[in-house]
C-alpha cells in the first residue's frame, strides 16, 4: 500500500541507501550525501544535520534510525553514529571502529549488525554511557560472511528492549534482552524453498570476483523481521539472479513471507520480484514492513513510502 510519495520540497534526494519510520508517521531518508526529515505525508520538513568531518558532521551517511524522538545516523567515511533531535539538533556521537549492515538503537544501547573488521559475531552491542561493545552476539558462519556481500537489508528490529535479529543464512530468529543480556532462540522457521549452499573456501570464494557473485546471485538469505498485528514474520529473499548476455535479469528471484509460528509452512506467501521492489530499502518495525521504492516516470526518479499489508 502507498502511504506517499516523496516531494523534493527543499533538496534533492539521490539513489537512497536507508529509510526509518518514526511511531508518528515522519519518517527520515539518507543518500550517501545528506539526510532528510518527512512528514507522515511525504514532504520535506527538514535537512538533518550536515556534512563535512568535523564534530556531529557527517561523511557519506549510509544508514538512519529513528529512536523515540531522536534521528541516528551512521557516517560510514568517518566510522561514528550521530544523534539529533527532530529539528535537527546534534546532542552525541559515538565512534564505532567497523563498517556495519544496519543498525538498531534502544535507550542505552546501539546495536550494530556487523560487517567489515567485526564481521566474527552477527551482532554487537554498543553501550552508550560507556562508549564500548559490551556484547558480541552469534558467532557468524562463512555463509552469512559471504551474504554480507550483497548491498540488501538486514533482518534486525527493536521492540522496547529487546532485540530480534537472525544471520543472513538462517531463519533462527533470536531474541536479545538489553536489560538483563539474555540472548534465545525465539523461533525456528523451516522452509523447503530457502536454500543456501555450504562453503568449503570461503577465502577462495569471498575472494574470487566470479565465485563470489555467482553465489550471491544463487542464494537465498533472509532480508527482514518484523511484527505486525502482534504476530511476527520473516522475510526472505529466494530464488536466484541471472546475468546472460550483459543483461541482469532478476525475473527468477522472488520474496517470501514466513509468518511465525507457522509449523507447517502453509501460510507463507510469495511476492515476485517488482513488486517488492528493493532489496535494502525495507524498514523493519514492531508496527509492519515498509519499503521505499523507486520507479522512473516521463523520465524523472520517484520514490514513494509504502507499507506491506499483510491479509
Amino acid at each position: 500500500m502507498e502511504i506517499c510519495r516523496l516531494n523534493e520540497n527543499m533538496g534533492q534526494i539521490s539513489a537512497p541507501t536507508s529509510v526509518a519510520v518514526a511511531d508518528d508517521g515522519r519518517f527520515a531518508v539518507c543518500d550517501n550525501n545528506c539526510v532528510y526529515l518527512y512528514s507522515s505525508d511525504g514532504n520535506q520538513l527538514r535537512k538533518i544535520g550536515n556534512a563535512g568531518n568535523a564534530r556531529f558532521e557527517y561523511n557519506h551517511p549510509s544508514v538512519v534510525n529513528i529512536h523515540k524522538d531522536t534521528i541516528y545516523v551512521w557516517s560510514s567515511f568517518t566510522m561514528k553514529f550521530i544523534a539529533y533531535t527532530m529539528d535537527g539538533t546534534p546532542v552525541a556521537q559515538y565512534r564505532y571502529e567497523s563498517a556495519i549492515s544496519d543498525f538498531e538503537v534502544t535507550d542505552d544501547c546501539i546495536v550494530i549488525y556487523t560487517a567489515g573488521l567485526a564481521v566474527d559475531n552477527v551482532l554487537e552491542v554498543y553501550d552508550k554511557h560507556a562508549s564500548m561493545i559490551t556484547e558480541r552476539l552469534v558467532r557468524s558462519t562463512d555463509e552469512h560472511k559471504l551474504l554480507l556481500h550483497l548491498w540488501s537489508a538486514s533482518p534486525l528490529f527493536a521492540t522496547g528492549d529487546k532485540i530480534y535479529y537472525s544471520s543472513r543464512d538462517d531463519m533462527t530468529v533470536y531474541c536479545y534482552d538489553v536489560k538483563t543480556g539474555e540472548n534465545v532462540i525465539a523461533e525456528k522457521i523451516r522452509s523447503e524453498t530457502f536454500k543456501v549452499d555450504d562453503i568449503e573456501d570461503y577465502e577462495f570464494v569471498a575472494n574470487n570476483r566470479k565465485s563470489r557473485q555467482a553465489y550471491l546471485w544463487e542464494n537465498s538469505q533472509v532480508l527482514s523481521i518484523f511484527r505486525d498485528n502482534d504476530s511476527m514474520y520473516v522475510m526472505t529473499l529466494e530464488g536466484k539472479d541471472v546475468f546472460a548476455d550483459d543483461t541482469f535479469d532478476s525475473s527468477g528471484r522472488y520474496f517470501v513471507l514466513h509468518k511465525s509460528g507457522d509449523v507447517k509452512n502453509d501460510r507463507t506467501v510469495a511476492y515476485c520480484y517488482d513488486s517488492i521492489g528493493s532489496k535494502r530499502l525495507l524498514e523493519s518495525t514492531g508496527h509492519g514492513l515498509y519499503i521505499l521504492k523507486h520507479t522512473i516516470e516521463n523520465g524523472e526518479d520517484v520514490y514513494t513510502l509504502n507499507k506491506l499489508i499483510i491479509d
